[in-house]
């Protein structure tokens, strides 16, 4: 990790700060809740961002993530597995910058932490069962991540990754796919606020942060393979592969399955190269700014995207539909982290 890299990134350098480190005991658990759950969407202003630790350990571009976290006005919780992971000169270059330790091994912080509700006016941690029946680490990682922010526990014995559910007040989207449960609909209901519900069927990915964005006013971005990109592949490979026409149709698929509940709008998506299925609506909203992935090299830089010459184009109608609904636009590099399969909203965890 670049220390140089994050000083340059950061416009005020603060100096060394008192860290509170905290080890986590594994034992909150909520009391029973009996007060209306509401959803937190994502674009709710946000106290803090959490981001993984784990991040700093390979080149995901941390540095410049925390960087424009600050920016857009939220503070930074570093989540380490293990006291001294990032090094302490990083957390002293801003009083925002903060870290607590919460065991955990992967940097996805948004499928095995907390959903986020509000109930009787008091901010909850649901604790969703985590898919990975091995797991224990992961699986205790909310409440963990609850006793030391202070913040209540409810263990709900559902299975559910939070890559998989998006929230726009009291409508929520998720993939209707073939892991899903008996009950999902009146837990959701019951325990996260969601008082209408939209499971996609046929997705073209399990997790809808893959090719969903909601923002206010109901409006959702949905990922299309624009005439252009069909056009490009084609002149590049001689014909579109079969898998890429069914994409196309999915993703029209799913635009037509949330209109009757959203005002739907469009953006461009690349075509999976490698298996790497880059997304622009895996992005991550703090405060006023979307901070967006951007494509350059194929993972750490193996090679160039087969549409590399689309990327200014891409980017623009990109950075068009955000700004059009009132957002700053920042774009960080993510061709490692799409390479091991997810962005930012995989990653980063908004605490309102």
């Amino acid at each position: 990790m670049s220390l140089q890299l994050i000083k340059s990134l950061l416009s005020k350098a603060a100096g060394a700060t008192v860290l509170h480190i905290l080890l986590v005991p594994w034992s909150l658990v909520g009391a029973p809740f009996r007060a209306e759950s509401q959803p937190l969407p994502e674009y709710h202003n946000s106290q803090k961002v959490l981001i993984s630790a784990e991040l700093f350990e390979a080149n995901y571009h941390a540095p410049e993530l925390v960087a424009e976290i600050i920016k857009a006005g939220s503070a930074v919780l570093i989540v380490e597995s293990y006291k001294n992971q990032v090094s302490r000169k990083t957390l002293g270059l801003s009083q925002r910058i903060k870290s607590l330790v919460v065991p955990h091994r992967y940097p996805w912080l948004r499928d095995f932490g907390p959903i986020v509700v509000r109930k009787g006016g008091q901010k909850i941690f649901l604790d969703l069962v985590y898919p990975v029946p091995e797991d224990t680490v992961h699986e205790g990682f909310p409440r963990s991540l609850g006793a030391g922010l202070g913040v209540p526990v409810k263990q709900v014995p559902y299975q559910l990754d939070g890559g998989n559910l998006l929230v726009a007040e009291e409508t929520c989207v998720y993939s209707q796919t073939e892991k899903a449960q008996d009950g999902l609909r009146r837990i959701l209901e019951l325990e996260v606020g969601c008082k209408t519900q939209v499971p996609l069927v046929n997705p073209p990915h399990p997790h809808v942060d893959m090719y969903v964005k909601l923002l206010p006013g109901k409006v959702a971005v949905v990922s299309k393979i624009f005439a252009e990109t069909r056009d490009h592949w084609q002149a590049y490979a001689g014909s579109l592969p079969e898998e890429f026409v069914d994409l196309g149709a999915k993703l029209e698929g799913v635009a037509h399955q949330l209109a009757p509940y959203f005002k739907v709008v469009r953006i461009p998506m690349p075509l999976p190269f490698r298996g790497g299925f880059r997304s622009y609506t895996n992005s991550a909203i703090v405060n006023q700014t979307v901070i967006v992935p951007s494509y350059r090299k194929f993972g750490w830089s193996e090679g160039d995207y087969p549409d590399r010459d689309l990327t200014g184009f891409y980017e623009q109608k990109v950075r068009d539909v955000y700004q059009s609904f009132g957002y700053k636009v920042s774009f960080v590099n993510s061709d490692a982290l799409i390479y091991n399969g997810g962005s930012f909203h995989c990653v980063l965890l908004q605490i309102p």
